[in-house]
């Protein structure tokens, strides 16, 4: 589990770096991704869901796995590979993302050189927030 997580954050630091290059090589017109944050009510319903029926193991001693944050999408993220770390269980984990995703906001592509009007800056690429 180490080494996928190792993977996984290696990847999300080149997904940024390349983000941030094209930004700034034509920061007129770069089409980037971005997730806004979870849906504040689905999301209330997953943290009271996961406190009732997430299954701690004994030997775990890790009771924190059951808070899931979904205070923005990057930490619900952490709160995932927590669950998938501790767990151990595929399919448990599997349960927990598929009702995460309900509460999560589709993905929106942005032009670095547009503006939508809202008060974020455009500068959040994948799941970091700046």
């Amino acid at each position: 589990v180490g080494s996928h997580r190792l993977v996984e954050e290696f990847m999300l630091l080149a997904n940024v770096s390349v983000a941030e290059v094209i930004a700034q090589v034509v920061p007129t017109c770069a089409v980037l991704r971005r997730h806004a944050p979870p849906k504040q009510q689905l999301m209330s319903e997953l943290e009271a869901w996961a406190e009732t029926y997430i299954a701690v193991p004994p030997d775990c001693g890790d009771e924190a796995v059951r808070s899931i944050d979904g205070s923005s999408s990057m930490a619900l993220q952490r709160s995932l590979h927590r669950v998938r770390e501790v767990l151990g269980d595929e399919m448990a984990f599997q349960v927990v993302t598929l009702r995460a995703a309900k509460a999560m906001m589709n993905a929106e592509y942005f032009c670095t050189g547009g503006t939508d009007g809202g008060d974020d800056d455009g500068k959040r690429v994948l799941l970091l927030e700046r």
